[in-house]
């Protein structure tokens, strides 16, 4: 059953890189996908269900952006091609997927980053991993007197933006480990949230550093399409650009727009709703996904299926688990049936 964890798992992450807007970043190499088979070993299929590569490691992560993936065999990372051989042998402590430019791996308590051919693209020097997103990176260092120093980082490794000292880091324990929650995260759609929790301030710097929004609200979050959600006094809403609240604060819970749309939560039902903040499919469902390739995953009676853009029903609902729609390709769990599906509502494949 660990296997079917794993890889419920990785559909969530796949759900939130299409959010996101990773998926198509393979810049025409073929969309692999993660297998794991009885022993919980991974490996990845094709779209057809073909398996490409075995399965042989105790984890993987994402060929997505690029054609390295990390992969852990024992307690080690490493990086292998679309062919499993390895690019970047299992030495390293951690390791994440292609973004942009390069992949955040650990060596020793140090992160640094990894090209496209396995060959280091930053030096390890790095107290998180570097996430680049617009062609800049979060990174977090420390001096030698201890002072925590935030910036945001080139590809080149040099500083363009430097944030204020007095930001809060925020450590949260988890099991034997503590968990840093920095107060600045990826710039999307030329801007990047700052949380300043010393002077109970969230903004959005540009490019340059500068603040260019700064909304008076309980809570922000990124922004999405030119719109970012917004709480007010427990309901949420949506800003532009400018900091005008474009959508009153009326919802019970909100995602970002996607492909147009968001969905939102009224008296415990969702629908989606279009950027003037218009209905566009009722709120009926209990419960969804954003949309991806024109489809969302919808709840109904208890059981997901898929709906266009319009609110028609494509695939009806039949799946206890539904996920997001990738490259053709979403998972699924259907009864004792877990595996991917394609647009026809096929498995394509499946765990054992």
């Amino acid at each position: 059953m660990r296997n079917l964890i794993k890889i419920v798992s990785f559909g969530l992450v796949l759900f939130v890189l299409t959010a996101c807007g990773s998926v198509n970043a393979d810049e025409g190499s073929q969309t692999l996908y993660v297998i794991c088979d009885e022993n919980n070993t991974c490996g990845f299929i094709d779209i057809n269900g073909k398996v490409v590569i075995e399965p042989q490691f105790d984890d993987v992560g994402s060929f997505l952006g690029s054609n390295i993936a990390p992969v852990k065999v024992g307690e080690k990372w490493g990086y292998i091609d679309r062919t499993g051989e390895f690019v970047v042998e299992p030495i390293l402590n951690d390791a994440i997927k292609f973004e942009e430019v390069c992949a955040s791996a650990k060596i020793g308590d140090l992160w640094g980053c990894i090209g496209p051919d396995g060959k280091v693209f930053l030096d390890p020097q790095y107290l998180e991993p570097l996430h680049f997103s617009e062609g800049l990176a979060l990174a977090y260092t420390k001096d030698r007197d201890g002072q925590n120093h935030l910036t945001y980082i080139d590809p080149t490794g040099e500083v363009v933006i430097t944030l204020p000292e007095d930001l809060e880091i925020t450590l949260i324990p988890s099991g034997s480990d503590t968990i840093r929650v920095l107060p600045a995260g990826t710039f999307s759609d030329g801007v990047s949230k700052i949380r300043d929790k010393k002077n109970d301030r969230v903004y959005f710097i540009d490019h340059t550093g500068k603040i260019v929004i700064e909304p008076q609200v309980d809570d922000v979050y990124p922004f999405s399409e030119g719109l970012a959600v917004v709480e007010v006094d427990g309901k949420s809403g949506y800003i532009d650009k400018t900091g005008e609240m474009v959508i009153e604060p009326q919802f019970d819970f909100a995602y970002s727009f996607a492909d147009g749309l968001a969905a939102v939560q009224i008296d415990g039902l969702l629908g989606y709703i279009d950027k003037t903040g218009e209905w566009v499919v009722e709120a009926q469902y209990e419960d969804t996904w954003s949309f991806t390739e024109g489809l969302a995953p919808v709840k109904v009676d208890g059981k997901w299926g898929y709906i266009d853009t319009t609110g028609e029903m494509v695939i009806e609902p039949q799946f206890d688990n539904a996920y997001s729609f990738s490259d053709g390709l979403a998972f699924a769990q259907r009864g004792d049936t877990l595996g991917y599906i394609n647009e026809d509502a096929k498995f394509i494949w499946v765990s054992e």
